[in-house]
């Protein structure tokens, strides 16, 4: 749940994190083959939820197969010399959140 760096634009915001930040990502070694879903997911209109309380600028998604395949990318010199420099570029981390969930299969109850 990303917060766009003070001063820049939702469309400069979203533009980089789609088009230059994604890409980075994706260069990493190994990245593609441990990587199950990216979707970075900026909001059009500057805010996700409309809530002051929860102005995010966007939602993505990196789903990885197992902890050890997202724990190889996050402690990857790759990760630390290109991926968390350029989140400083477009982001503030201070406002922006992460959440780390596992899959939980729920059988499908239908609707009465």
């Amino acid at each position: 749940l990303p917060v766009r760096r003070e001063g820049m634009t939702a469309a400069a915001f979203g533009n980089h994190w789609i088009h230059v930040h994604s890409i980075l990502a994706l260069g990493q070694p190994g990245t593609r083959d441990r990587l199950l879903r990216l979707e970075p997911c900026p909001a059009e209109d500057g805010g996700v939820t409309g809530f002051s309380a929860a102005s995010f600028d966007g939602a993505g998604t990196i789903e990885f197969a197992a902890q050890k395949d997202l724990l190889a990318e996050f402690e990857s010199e790759h990760y630390r010399t290109v991926m968390a420099p350029d989140e400083l570029g477009f982001t503030s981390p201070l406002r922006s959140c992460a959440l780390m969930v596992e899959p939980c299969n729920v059988p499908h109850v239908p609707r009465r």
